[in-house]
Order: C-alpha cells, then structure tokens, then sequence
C-alpha cells in the first residue's frame, strides 16, 4: 500500500528532526577539532576536551546511524525514498527517476563511509595502548562530507516533495559559535597564565 502524501511529510519531519541533531554535534565536535587557532586552548585543557570530543563523535556516529536504520516510529531514509519511488507522482512530483537513483547511489557510498568511521571508532578503543578518546586516526573530511551529503540528500528529497528545501534549526549555527567562543577565551587565558609564570621566572 502506497504511503500517503501526509504521512510522508510526517516522515520528513521526523528524519529532519534526527539529522538537525545529527548537525548539531557534528558542529561542536567540529568546533573542537584542533586548528592553529584552537590548539592551545585544547591541548592545556586536554584532559576535559579530549574525552568532550570523543563523547561527541560517538554520538553523532549513532545519530547519523538513524538516517539509514530509523528508530522508533520513523522511517529511514533509504525507505524514504523507496516509498517515492512507489508513487512518484503523488510524493515526489518534482523529481524524475534518474533523480532519485542518485540520492539512493549518495546514500550508498556514504553508508560505506559510516561503516568504515564506526569501525575505526571501535578498532581504536579496543587499543589498549591508545588514549581512549584520542580520534586522530579519523579523517575529518570523511565525517564532513558524511553529514554534508546527508543535508543534501534529505534537501534533494524536500525539494522533489514540495519544491522547498528545509529550513534547519539554528542551534546547530549556535553550538558551534559557543563552542569557538569557549576555545578563544581559553586560549586567551593560557595564554595570559604563560606571560604571566615567565614575569615571575624573570
């Protein structure tokens, strides 16, 4: 039985609501990947952001996670899609097969990007020798273009729905600017506490 025009937009506001969390720990786990700008300030407190970081990496794995397998009450987006293509006409009027086959090929190559992150989470905890929460062995452009080709994919879906792209929650925008804003002022802090140990000395 074909899903009707209602329940699919339920549907996309539910997934709307896992990735916009999803964005949301991607842009404070973002905020806290070490930069010439931020280093300082994460390497003098590095025994609160290294495990900050880790936190959050898992749980953006597991959000992100939830845009292919679901949860309770909402559809994942391959399913999604699946759907639409039942009744392209009725749910996705904007959109053409062609279409719709490379949203399906984007979620592919990136599921296997998810895979590979979440494998290299649990090889690394397993390490004995390694620092629990240190992440170095991921590549970040892997995690950014995890999440980025998600946002579009769901926008592509959006768009062929009703010829709108959806409009995210700011808190993802508000995360990341608190985030960078602790970092500066931390820096700025080490920074005055070094100028200051070596007035002393001197």
């Amino acid at each position: 039985m074909s899903m009707t025009n209602n329940e699919f937009e339920k549907q996309l506001g539910k997934l709307a609501s896992v990735i916009s969390r999803s964005l949301t720990y991607y842009s404070a786990w973002d905020a806290v990947w070490p930069t010439e700008e931020t280093v300082k300030a994460l390497t003098r407190f590095r025994d609160f952001f290294s495990p900050v970081r880790g936190a959050l990496f898992e749980v953006l794995l597991l959000q992100v996670s939830k845009v292919w397998d679901g949860e309770d009450g909402t559809l994942s987006l391959p399913d999604l899609l699946a759907s639409a293509r039942e009744d392209m006409e009725g749910l996705v009027p904007h959109a053409n097969p062609r279409e719709l086959d490379d949203m399906c090929e984007q979620l592919e190559q990136q599921k296997i990007v998810l895979e590979y992150l979440k494998s290299m989470k649990d090889q690394h905890l397993t390490h004995l020798d390694a620092h629990p929460f240190d992440d170095w062995t991921i590549r970040k452009a892997d995690v950014d273009n995890l999440v980025k080709s998600v946002q579009m994919v769901f926008n592509k879906v959006s768009v062929a729905h009703e010829r709108s792209q959806h409009s995210w929650s700011i808190q993802a925008t508000k995360s990341a600017w608190v985030t960078t804003e602790l970092l500066r002022v931390l820096g700025e802090e080490a920074g005055r506490r070094r100028s200051d140990l070596h007035d002393t000395d001197a």
